[in-house]
């Protein structure tokens, strides 16, 4: 028939055995099972038995069963409720028929639908009963939404009574007014009135703001438009409150009978607050107008509510500017701390109080200034987030003298090398990368031969003019990664990061390195010594060196055992002749 039960008598060919069917007949017959098959409504035909011989293809969706298998099943093991469907089967088959009977059919992944069942027993020219049709009808959809439609109106009516919002509908013709309970109450009414009407509204309006009020409505009625304002009121008792309202027409223009339907709040206490904060915020300017820290007041927006005068002279960009374009603030940061000034925003938004941090920004005349920059979150009375607050302080100065303190700890202060204290740092760090890593490093104590003899002959200006020229050339030699410190007096030492996984050839690359330092150090020296009140004096001067190395990687000593391997080294070159590199073998680890 319409969906072929496969090895069973379909009821197409039941009653086909009946009577011969004329051509017409059966025209008509399978017009009728086309009908059938594309109808929505699932559709069965099951024998007196209760067993399905067909079923349409809406039939197959609803209880997720192929057509195969549905052939020959029983109808009621369809239905959540069995027992129940075997007595609705058996009032069909007593009085003939059944219509609209909620049932609930359940598909083959277990979702249940529900429907409304309808069935009627066919049967033959002698009355004897052949097969029963049902045709079900699927209203879970229409229920679903039915249960929504409910729940919203609940959540409405909730929302509303809760939060004190009356309701109201106005009639455009007669001025005459449905209201909720909330509606009157707001207008100091303890219980709902029998009537109101737009002019009973209009008493209640203060004169002062009653024509405003009432122009807006008429241009909202003729333009078709919302009726949206706010403004005060006295009440019924006499209190003067604050209310917004805003309506909106429906069925058609005002000529045509139309209504407004709209809502009414109390605002007193949101005004209070307005006025509050405005006050508030008056006291805030007023004292960050008179300081030196550059503060400013962002709303959730992303716009500027306030920026204090003291931008200029810290950025060198306007209030107006910064207003003009609030994305001022994170373009003047330098490109290498905005990643830094992201998480900081991140924290604000995820913790609420972040730690302060200190970053550099641009000013308007392309000068780099550092700014110690803090904020802090803004709310509402509610709770509400209302943006933040930050501030600014110069600490460019503050910061020269820290990196001056810095490089006087770390650095040496005539040849701007890491001194002792920075190189064991970087030491220690790579050692524990090699570790790490599997590779090796090395260093090379670096002293030279022939010093003391130029300061004796020329003094220490002499001596220091030499110093810088071979911290120079010891810097040409090795690679941006190493690091080449003096210790002090004439003694250099190199550290050499990452040489390779091989301790032969990363000992060999050391050798390399270290021959290289030995002959550019012991190319001639032309020092030129500079004397207040007297003419130039050209000072030319040899002078070698003797370099002790020491690769590390493969053992678990210290940073002092490294350096005393290097140190000893170091003087096995002295020994050898001076103007040499010794290798220190160093044991491996056991």
């Amino acid at each position: 028939m319409y969906a072929p039960g496969g090895g069973g008598v379909t009821l197409e060919q039941r009653i086909e055995t009946l009577q011969p069917w004329s051509v017409a007949e059966q025209l008509s017959s399978k017009y009728l099972h086309h009908l059938i098959e594309i109808t929505r409504d699932p559709f069965f035909a099951v024998d007196l038995g209760g067993k399905i011989l067909d079923a349409n293809t809406a039939a197959i969706n609803i209880t997720g069963k192929s057509s195969k298998a549905l052939a020959g099943s029983l109808f009621k093991d369809y239905f959540t409720h069995p027992l129940e469907m075997h007595d609705r089967w058996q009032q069909v088959l007593t009085q003939g028929d059944l219509n609209d009977w909620p049932m609930e059919i359940l598909h083959a992944s277990g979702e249940p639908h529900e429907v409304l069942f309808n069935a009627r027993v066919v049967r033959d020219e002698a009355e004897n009963p052949i097969c029963v049709l049902v045709i079900v009808h699927d209203v879970t959809d229409t229920k679903r939404l039915k249960k929504l439609l409910r729940e919203m109106a609940s959540r409405v009516n909730f929302a509303l009574e809760k939060t004190h919002t009356g309701a109201w509908e106005l009639d455009l013709d007669e001025h005459t007014s449905s209201r909720s309970l909330e509606h009157d109450r707001i207008f100091g009414y303890k219980e709902a009135l029998q009537n109101w009407t737009y002019e009973m509204f209009l008493q209640h309006v203060l004169l002062s703001d009653r024509v405003e009020v009432d122009q807006k409505f008429t241009e909202a009625v003729k333009q078709h438009k919302a009726w949206d304002f706010q403004c005060r009121i006295r009440r019924v008792d006499g209190e003067i409150r604050w209310i917004w309202a805003v309506g909106e027409q429906q069925n058609g223009s005002h000529a045509s009978g139309g209504r407004m339907v709209g809502i009414v709040q109390d605002i007193t206490e949101q005004k209070r607050t307005e006025i509050a904060l405005r006050d508030a915020e008056c006291r805030y300017r007023t004292v960050l107008d008179y300081t030196t820290d550059w503060g400013y007041w962002v709303l959730p927006d992303g716009s500027l509510r306030y920026v204090s005068p003291s931008c200029l002279e810290l950025t060198g960009y306007t209030a107006v500017e910064f207003y003009q374009t609030p994305a001022l603030l994170t373009k003047i940061i330098h490109a290498d701390d905005q990643s830094l000034y992201i998480a900081h925003v991140h924290e604000l938004s995820e913790l609420g109080i972040p730690e302060p941090i200190y970053f550099r920004i641009l000013t308007k005349a392309g000068l780099t200034r550092w700014i110690s920059h803090i904020c802090r979150p803004v709310f509402d009375e509610a709770g509400n987030p209302n943006g933040f607050r930050g501030s600014n302080r110069d600490e460019t100065e503050r910061k020269k003298l820290q990196d001056q303190v810095q490089e006087l700890a770390f650095y040496d202060e005539l040849t701007e090398l890491p001194n002792r204290r920075l190189l064991v740092d970087r030491l220690r760090h790579d050692m524990a990368f090699v570790k790490r890593s599997h590779r090796y490093g090395a260093l090379m104590f670096v002293d030279l031969d022939n010093f003391k003899p130029l300061n004796d002959l020329y003094g220490h200006k002499a001596g220091d003019l030499l110093l810088i020229e071979v911290a120079t050339r010891m810097k040409s030699c090795v690679r941006s990664i190493d690091t080449v410190s003096r210790f002090g007096g004439d003694e250099f030492v190199v550290l050499l990061s990452d040489l390779g996984m091989d301790k032969a050839g990363s000992a060999l690359q050391a050798k390399i390195v270290a021959d290289k330092i030995r002959a550019k150090l012991a190319e001639p020296y032309r020092l030129t010594l500079k004397t207040k009140g007297r003419p130039d004096a050209i000072i030319e001067h040899d002078c070698t060196a003797s370099i002790g190395v020491a690769t590390y990687g493969g053992h678990e000593a210290s940073e002092e055992e490294i350096l005393t391997w290097a140190d000893k080294a170091m003087y096995q070159a002295k020994v050898a002749g001076r103007n040499a590199v010794k290798i220190y073998d160093a044991p491996d680890a056991a």
